[in-house]
């Protein structure tokens, strides 16, 4: 049964069963209690012990000790027809299942008839090993609550479960989808179960699912009764109006401060149900704001839409919501209104609203605006057929800065979301050739230097940039240099331009709604190829977090690019579940052309977790073209390399990821390329070519901290210098590249074992196996990586280092003293150590 995030929980409760504990676990209604204790089961189960499940809610029964019903069965055999009497089922019933070492497992304790809840104080007192699950400690009758507090000479542990995090509820409800979940039913879930299992549970069950190839969508909810209970009771303190404003503003989904009157909405404020800002209100617990808006019927829905309405005219500022509303209630809008709906729309990086506002009007309205609107929207929501047409006729209309956003929707049509970036760049010279001006071209050519790039054709020169004279020419011009700079340049100058993109961005709503996104991207690179990576994983993570929450079209992009730089920190693992989400993301919505490149990472980092087969395969479902990609290029070359080297023949590997990564160099991809060319060294120091290939490096070894501290490793390699590799990796470490920095302390370990040098070879395997241990990360390429600490093994080594006793250790984490022992002599092996002197040693300069 999977744990979804709770593995550490579940281990911890698995100890203290087989070590004949008693433990009690806490937690909200829905967070998790019941699955664990199932899990726990199975677990104890499959070991061998004897395990008896009870469930609380069976109590509901009023028979005395029902849900113990078939253990007494069991275990005090009478004639048919006779009932067990009370009092030989408290003396006689603990001392029985004490004997055959059974582990009870209750869920719901505090659910218990009166009878069952004192028989477990009498199994407790018996020294029966129990597991058992209540909302807290505070739920329990006093008797119970008692012998939890050990008043009886036995106080139980307390597991108290928190809610889930985001990336563990979308694995629990993937499971129930049988697919990962696609952006905007990911987006769906999470921010309605917000971290409670059993809600996210009961969402997917209620929801038709349908797979497709960017995940699993989910259709209408359908309300189920847990679903209604939980509701029912956030709902029991708010009164009749408020929770007819409730419906209004689940019907809406934001509104003006004053919608359903303002007591009503500071009733609803107060029960914690909306958040209200000076002139805005919006829910705040979206789970009851839909399972109100789904028990609406239609027609409720058409007055609570047409309410809203009322309620936004005149506003202009609520002119997008009111336009919704008023066509959902089957009300006239005006056309002009209904034109600056759809634009506010478009800005809010909603395609589908724009489809619903213009779809109905467009052969009416004879404007290329609208064709561009609407074409612009449908080739977002990849309804490409239907969207080229539209945006064809945007191109040929009379206005220049029309003709040039559609050019650019049909370069992202083509390049993006058909994969043909050779016929984006044919379709976007032609729009180009019909504007004159350069400055007014200026988009357009930015546009063509990546689709060039992606279909492996010459960039030709970079479009000159006219001095720039308004907020659209420097947000553009800006959005190149970030770019060029990030890949290809210095990262200071990149960080520079994306300032100044950035503030020319938000001062127009003239460039294209993902320009910030794009600058924002480069920075993330710029900082990462100079050695910021922590800072820099920490704000794309936080961008990555808001766009899976809010079904951004950004998600896939950022998945992608964390999972890239975790490949390179040597994070294979979370490489590859980063890149497995970032290519259905990119399936869903894409505006950078990153969806080969993501199959291709996703190819790479399953090679380097040793499953070359599984990888080969992937790189099969790429287009034909793809690698005239660099991007693309360069992982399939990894691929290749893997599988070189796993049969034998690395030089070849080596000559591999060379080839590619000079051709990225020479395609203006030269962080990239310089990162595959390191790789080639560290696959094959001893190639002829090695020596040529340092200096390819070293030539850019002034450009970032990062390439510096390459070149250093890996002219230490070369020179088999073990003492500048051990000074390297440490470097390594501190830039949070740990998978080279373990790679480095390895090398080392085995140059010092050849030169005698035993101790200091015996120090560098040991910071090899814990920095692997502590970061989860992999020391690319060994045949046979050291041996890695588990979680367990990992703490009791910590409090062993600190000098403590083995009684104590046992204490503190709640285990027996021999378990603690068996631990510490798998960590001794592990770690060439005699034993915990050495300990304080061995894990001093760990972080």
């Amino acid at each position: 049964m999977p744990t979804f995030g709770r593995d550490e929980e579940l281990q911890w409760l698995r100890t203290h069963a087989l070590e004949g504990r008693a433990v009690l676990v806490t937690g909200a209604a829905g967070v998790g209690r019941t699955h664990l204790l199932g899990a726990l089961a199975e677990q104890l189960a499959r070991a061998g012990a004897p395990v008896g499940r009870i469930s609380g809610g069976d109590g509901a029964s009023a028979v005395p000790f029902a849900p113990f019903a078939p253990l007494v069965v069991e275990h005090l055999p009478h004639a048919a027809g006779e009932q067990v009497p009370d009092l030989e089922v408290f003396g006689r019933l603990p001392g029985r299942l004490v004997a055959t070492g059974h582990v009870l497992v209750i869920d719901d304790l505090h659910l218990l008839d009166t009878a069952s809840q004192v028989l477990v104080a009498h199994l407790a007192r018996a020294g029966l090993t129990l597991v058992a699950s209540a909302p807290g400690r505070g739920t329990l009758p006093s008797a119970l609550r008692d012998e939890v507090d050990g008043a009886t000479g036995r106080r139980w542990s307390i597991l108290a479960l928190e809610s889930l995090t985001d990336d563990s509820v979308l694995a629990l409800a993937a499971e129930e989808a049988g697919d990962e979940l696609a952006a905007p039913a990911g987006a769906f879930v999470v921010t309605h179960a917000e971290g409670n299992p059993r809600v996210a549970t009961e969402l997917v069950r209620g929801c038709e699912v349908r797979l497709t190839s960017y995940g699993a969508e989910l259709g209408d909810l359908e309300v189920s009764p847990v679903l209604d209970e939980l509701v029912d009771a956030r709902l029991e303190q708010v009164g009749d109006e408020a929770r007819r404003a409730l419906d209004l503003l689940a019907t809406a989904g934001r509104a003006p401060r004053d919608l359903g009157g303002s007591a009503a909405v500071d009733e609803l404020a107060e029960a914690g149900l909306v958040e209200v800002d000076d002139t805005t209100v919006r829910p705040a617990d979206l789970l009851v704001a839909r399972v109100r808006r789904t028990r609406l019927t239609p027609r409720a829905r058409r007055a609570a839409a047409r309410d809203v309405a009322e309620a936004m005219a005149s506003r202009r500022e609520w002119s997008h919501v009111e336009c919704l509303m008023r066509q959902r209630a089957g009300l006239p809008v005006d056309a002009a209104r209904r034109l600056q709906a759809a634009e506010r729309a478009a800005a809010a990086h909603r395609p589908e609203d724009v489809v619903e506002l213009l779809r109905p009007v467009v052969d009416e309205v004879v404007s290329p605006h609208v064709d561009l609107m609407l074409g612009s929207a449908l080739s977002a929501l990849e309804h490409t057929d239907e969207a080229e047409p539209l945006l064809e006729r945007a191109a040929a209309g009379p206005e220049v800065p029309t003709r040039v956003r559609a050019g650019q929707e049909l370069g992202l049509l083509h390049a993006v979301r058909r994969m043909d970036p050779a016929a984006a760049v044919v379709r976007v010279e032609k729009v180009a050739d019909t504007v004159p001006d350069p400055e007014a071209r200026l988009p357009l050519e930015v546009d063509l230097v990546k689709w060039r790039l992606m279909a492996g054709q010459p960039p030709a020169a970079l479009p000159d940039v006219p001095d720039p004279s308004d907020h659209v020419a420097r947000a553009t011009s800006a959005l190149l240099g970030a770019m060029v700079a990030a890949l290809d340049g210095e990262p200071e100058v990149a960080r520079r331009e994306v300032a100044i993109g950035l503030s020319a961005a938000a001062a127009t709503d003239a460039v294209p709604p993902h320009t910030g996104d794009l600058l924002r991207l480069s920075a993330y690179l710029a900082d990462s190829f100079d050695g910021r990576l922590t800072d820099a994983e920490r704000r794309a993570q936080a961008l990555r977090r808001r766009a899976a929450r809010t079904a951004h079209p950004s998600l896939g992009m950022w998945e992608y690019a964390v999972a890239e730089m975790s490949l390179h920190a040597g994070q294979f693992r979370r490489a590859r579940v980063l890149a497995s989400r970032a290519v259905r993301h990119l399936a869903w919505r894409d505006f950078t052309g990153l969806r080969p490149s993501a199959t291709a990472l996703l190819a790479a980092a399953v090679a380097r977790q040793g499953r070359p087969s599984r990888a080969a395969a992937l790189l099969e479902e790429l287009p034909p073209d793809a690698t005239a990609d660099v991007k693309v290029a360069l992982h399939v070359a990894r691929v290749e390399a893997e599988q070189l080297a796993r049969a034998g023949d690395a030089t070849a590997g080596a000559d591999r990821l060379a080839e590619v990564a000079m051709r990225a160099i020479a395609e203006s991809h030269r962080h990239l390329g310089l990162l595959a060319l390191d790789e080639s060294l560290i696959l094959s120091p001893g190639h002829p070519r090695a020596p040529a290939r340092l200096e390819v490096l070293a030539s850019a070894e002034d450009l970032t901290p990062v390439l510096h501290l390459l070149t250093e490793r890996a002219r230490a390699l070369l020179a088999r210098d073990a003492d500048r590799l051990v000074s390297c990796a440490e470097q390594l470490l501190d830039l949070g590249l740990v998978g080279r920095a373990a790679h480095a302390f390895t090398a080392a370990s085995d140059l010092l074992q050849e030169s005698g040098r035993r101790d200091g070879s015996a120090r560098a395997h040991r910071r090899a196996v814990l920095l692997m241990t502590e970061t989860r990360g992999a020391a690319w390429p060994l045949p046979s990586p050291p041996p890695v600490l588990s979680a367990r093994e990992f703490d009791v080594a910590r409090l062993a280092a600190s000098r403590l006793r083995s009684k104590e250790i046992a204490e503190q984490v709640g285990l027996s003293v021999r378990t603690v022992d068996n631990h510490l002599a798998r960590v001794y092996r592990k770690l060439g150590i005699a034993g915990r002197d050495e300990l304080a040693e061995a894990l001093a300069d760990l972080s």
